[in-house]
């Protein structure tokens, strides 16, 4: 029996199988790949991290990662795995697309003027869309009063967590309850000027 004809196992098929995988990326047929740099399903960009069969040579491949690289923090504390870039996509094209799948996790204000902003001005103003929203998706966990995650690599390959947002989310707990100093050494503090 050849390899198109033979039967798979129906468990590795289903969709709770492919949605449990760590998906960073689609194939060529629209199969989810898993690579080899992945964190908790998000990927820790490094310069190969960025694949593909319709690179042109490696500075195109550059082009895309330099991209993404700027894409990533955002994305992961969005918690979201936009698609790898595809074959005769452009580099502006896939900016475009990153900025696509982060518009939904800005805030509603930022969203809204962003997305006005690039269906007047087109791909022009692609560079301060991008950084504005990039700003404001940083600053959710704030909002939110939560802690994000936000790992990376360093040269020699150790994961590093950092963690950004509200810092009460997680000192609060530590926090005693306030109280207010009315003497010091039996001089009232109105009187040292405290």
């Amino acid at each position: 029996m050849d390899d198109y004809t033979q039967k798979t196992d129906p468990a590795a098929d289903s969709a709770e199988y492919i949605a449990s995988l760590p998906v960073v990326y689609r194939g060529p047929f629209g199969n989810p790949k898993t690579g080899p740099d992945l964190v908790f399903g998000h990927a820790i960009v490094n310069p190969d991290s960025v694949r593909g069969d319709g690179f042109e040579n490696d500075t195109t491949r550059q082009e895309f990662t330099a991209i993404r690289q700027r894409f990533d923090k955002a994305l992961q504390v969005a918690n979201a795995h936009p698609l790898m870039p595809q074959k005769g996509q452009t580099s502006q094209q896939y900016a475009r697309m990153l900025v696509e799948d982060l518009l939904p996790h800005a805030s509603p204000k930022t969203s809204f003027l962003e997305r006005k902003r690039l269906e007047l001005t087109g791909q022009s103003s692609l560079p301060l869309v991008e950084k504005n929203l990039i700003a404001d998706v940083l600053d959710k966990p704030r909002r939110e009063g939560r802690l994000a995650d936000i790992r990376t690599r360093d040269q020699a390959g150790r994961v590093i967590s950092t963690f950004i947002g509200d810092k009460n989310a997680w000192l609060g707990q530590f926090r005693g309850p306030g109280w207010r100093m009315t003497e010091l050494d039996g001089v009232p503090t109105e009187a040292l000027g405290l």
